[in-house]
């Protein structure tokens, strides 16, 4: 795999965090509509229609988020099955953490131990990845 295809899962993960974050804004705008009880005249259908444009925009959305979900899993299992033909074990953590949990150089190195810095645990990455 590619360094681009590994990053995938995390950006997907992104997206997807953007799309329930837009559902969650047209959610409440659909709430926050109501029709006006004045008894004064007005557009009668304007109410019905901004939560019916609003439904759609949500169904569709949330279409997106659950195909989105599902690329997700198959992503984090093709990173899995090429992380565990990784022959090092220290290797091994380090794609582990940066891919299929997502962790900054900072926090893999932490998580490693061993004294490693972000700029080390980078090293071992690059280093294996442009041998293979």
């Amino acid at each position: 795999m590619t360094k681009s295809e590994l990053s995938q899962y995390y950006y997907l993960q992104r997206e997807i965090e953007r799309q329930q974050e837009k559902i969650r804004e047209l959610e409440a705008l659909a709430q926050a509509q109501s029709p006006s009880l004045s008894g004064m005249p007005g557009r009668v259908g304007d109410f019905s229609d901004k939560v019916g444009r609003y439904g759609a925009e949500i169904a569709d959305l949330q279409a997106l988020v659950e195909l989105n979900t599902r690329k997700c899993w198959f992503l984090l299992a093709q990173i899995h099955r090429y992380i565990n033909d990784i022959p090092d074990s220290l290797t091994r953590q380090i794609f582990r953490l940066r891919y299929a949990e997502c962790r900054t150089w900072q926090q893999v190195a932490n998580e490693v131990g061993g004294g490693n810095t972000a700029s080390a645990v980078r090293m071992i990455h690059d280093r294996y990845l442009h041998s293979h």
